[in-house]
């Protein structure tokens, strides 16, 4: 009976012991602004995110400002970059996505870079609008990001 004391203990360091979240976190447009801009993100459907590895989310409002801020800080312990999928609005990771681009592509802060599940859905997006090009997750990093550029 003495030994009892020992349980609540055990619970508490469980509970300490819990891994940070690695999943992506609703954008709640009341609320949440871009960390690179501060803008407010309103069109939820452009979203972007980066995980940490203990489990802080910083958001953004284009994939732009979301490629803007890893750059800025290559050091710190990046663990997920998510964006929402053009088609569905569907979080996925970046590493995961294809892209296409066009300046008269509409984004909020006029981007032009759209995220898709997959190479063939970005070609199709290109071919039904009439114009952009394909962009690989390598060319992101070595895209000449500005706005209106």
């Amino acid at each position: 009976m003495k030994k009892l004391w020992i349980i609540p203990i055990m619970f508490i360091l469980v509970a300490c012991g819990k891994e940070a979240s690695l999943d992506p976190v609703e954008i709640n447009p009341d609320i949440d602004v871009c960390h690179v801009c501060n803008m407010s993100i309103t069109e939820t459907d452009f979203a972007t995110e980066v995980i940490f590895e203990d489990g802080k989310v910083e958001k953004f409002d284009d994939l732009g400002c979301m490629i803007e801020y890893v750059k800025e800080h290559k050091d710190e312990k990046i663990a997920k970059k998510y964006v929402k999928e053009t088609k569905s609005g569907d979080w996925i990771e970046l590493e995961k996505a294809s892209f296409a681009f066009d300046r008269e592509f509409w984004t909020p802060m006029s981007y032009g870079v759209l995220p898709f599940r997959n190479e063939d859905e970005a070609k199709k997006y290109i071919q039904d609008e009439g114009t952009g090009r394909i962009i690989s997750y390598d060319e992101l990093w070595a895209h000449r990001w500005g706005v209106e550029q």
